[in-house]
């Protein structure tokens, strides 16, 4: 049996860098978001991955390194 997707959710990235912080809205899946933040934060070098994504959100209360600590996700069930 395959597990359902849901179709309603999709997610918000903050990036915490500098004073200001930046938003990348609508990310549909969590490769979408590690894509997006490899191309935008490590010049295409895939340093992030899926399972990362996955982990900081279902974890959030588990150590991450100091250059993850400036990520922040956030699901928002439409």
């Amino acid at each position: 049996m395959s597990r359902r997707r849901n179709n309603n959710a999709s997610y918000q990235l903050k990036v915490m860098i500098g004073s200001q912080p930046i938003f990348f809205t609508n990310l549909d899946t969590l490769q979408e978001i590690a894509e997006t933040l490899n191309t935008e934060y490590f010049s295409g070098f895939k340093v992030i991955t899926r399972t990362m994504i996955s982990n900081w959100i279902h974890y959030p209360e588990k150590p991450r390194r100091d250059y993850a600590n400036a990520f922040h996700i956030e699901r928002q069930v439409c």
